[in-house]
């Protein structure tokens, strides 16, 4: 394999990888201040602060941070001038950051060879070469950048391909943080003050992005097609269930039994759906506050908890330590106004931490996160969504919208393959035309005369 070539302009060739968008979205700068405190046990640390910059901008200011000391810089895109998840907008890269200085094997390896075992590991599972490698100082980063924008929603997704690409490289020193969806790596063009080495780009393909769906296909074990199908099948294996049970119920035998019969038929699935579902909750649950400017009192404390439960039930952040930091930033979006007292989620966080420890609940004889699992109608009633709500909603919606997005469906379906609108058709029907009147004959002696054309001037 060809060896890494060094890109002159690093700054330049990382910011023009980002998309820029019509609401001028964010992307942050975390660098070193210079200075060096000390904490409360008297160990040293480098303190550093954050920056924020418009995408449209961002290769302007990449400038004013060439030659400085540990400078790392966010891969995705946000909605306000932090690397809140609530604030997330786009998603602009897929990254994995190798730590090889930590593998025995591979601490005295040069950077090439370290990436032509990463290109010879991503070739062997049929993945596209990443098309932006930077060699961070004492390991390196691989990215996949994309060509069209991924919207906020993709994010359990996305986080499902961060979480293979980590495994597939982890004998090469892939870094578990790299799953999260407001990581910083370090910028192109500065000092890794560690070993008073460059931080460089070795490798800038700019014509080679990746679709992101035709990425995630080609790194997860199944296409969304594939999981349709499953999720189908599962579906008809949760209908059979339920049916058995009515049966038994009928036959009065106890529920017990039912319960130890639908662990066998479940297998490993389980019983309500996760990731995509809850994410998409959580989104309807934030859209909401936009939509309304801010959320009544009374109802601010519910849906702040609800958002936060959301955040971990859909398994975008694994840990319930970051979720104050968090809040603060739903709660702008809830009411700028609102003095919130931290001690409201003292319940939430001892659910999170028992998710952590591994425990469950059992609720009529299944398995259950501790975290809330509301229905969405019970939801949907208590902020009182209404139908025009509803209409810009993912998950939130009642039996009547969904009827109607699927009537609106098939409506689009047959417009497709062709079918006509009904007032459309009844205006070009013969009954409604009624050609023998202009021949001045009778309906039967028209068809009877072969459905001659009436003459036109």
């Amino acid at each position: 394999m060809e060896s890494p070539r060094i890109i002159t302009n690093p700054g330049f060739e990382e910011a023009r990888h980002y998309h820029s968008s019509e609401d001028r979205g964010f992307v942050s700068i975390l660098y070193a201040t210079g200075e060096i405190w000390t904490d409360k046990d008297g160990k040293p640390f480098r303190p550093k602060k954050q920056r924020s910059f418009f995408i449209n901008e961002l290769e302007q200011y990449t400038s004013s941070f060439q030659g400085m000391e540990d400078v790392w810089i966010g891969q995705n895109e946000f909605r306000r001038p932090n690397r809140r998840l609530t604030n997330l907008v786009r998603l602009c890269t897929s990254f994995v950051d190798i730590d090889y200085y930590k593998i025995d094997t591979l601490a005295r390896l040069t950077p090439d060879q370290v990436l032509n075992r990463i290109l010879s590991t991503l070739e062997d599972a049929q993945l596209p070469p990443p098309n932006l490698v930077v060699e961070s100082g004492r390991g390196l980063q691989i990215k996949w950048t994309y060509k069209e924008t991924v919207p906020a929603q993709a994010l359990p997704r996305w986080k499902a391909v961060q979480s293979h690409l980590v495994e597939l490289l982890s004998h090469l020193g892939a870094d578990d943080k790299s799953q999260d969806g407001s990581r910083v790596l370090r910028l192109p063009g500065t000092l890794h003050s560690a070993n008073r080495t460059m931080v460089q780009m070795l490798r800038c393909d700019a014509q080679n992005p990746v679709y992101f769906d035709q990425f995630a296909n080609a790194v997860l074990p199944f296409t969304q097609s594939e999981l349709a199908e499953l999720r189908k099948g599962r579906g008809d294996k949760i209908k059979n269930l339920r049916d058995q049970e009515k049966r038994q119920q009928q036959k009065k035998k106890p529920r017990l039994a039912i319960v130890a019969n639908n662990e066998n038929q479940f297998g490993n699935l389980r019983p309500k759906g996760w990731g995509t579902m809850n994410w998409n909750r959580y989104q309807d649950l934030l859209k909401l506050c936009r939509m309304r400017g801010k959320i009544q009192d009374g109802q601010r404390t519910m849906v702040l908890i609800y958002l936060l439960n959301y955040m971990l039930l859909s398994g975008v952040t694994t840990h319930h330590t970051g979720l104050h930091q968090e809040a603060r930033a739903m709660i702008a979006e809830i009411d700028p106004d609102w003095e919130f007292d931290d001690s409201r989620l003292t319940t939430l966080l001892g659910k999170a931490e028992a998710r952590d420890r591994g425990e469950t609940v059992i609720f009529r004889g299944q398995q259950w996160s501790p975290l809330y699992t509301p229905k969405k109608q019970t939801l949907i009633d208590y902020f009182d969504i209404t139908p025009d709500e509803e209409r810009e909603m993912l998950a939130l919606i009642s039996s009547a919208e969904k009827t109607r997005r699927s009537n609106q469906r098939k409506t689009e379906a047959r417009r497709t393959n062709g079918v006509v609108p009904r007032d459309q058709y009844e205006a070009n029907a013969l009954s409604h035309r009624k050609p023998w009147e202009l021949l001045g004959m009778s309906r039967a002696s028209w068809y009877r005369k072969g459905k001659p054309a009436p003459e036109t001037s």
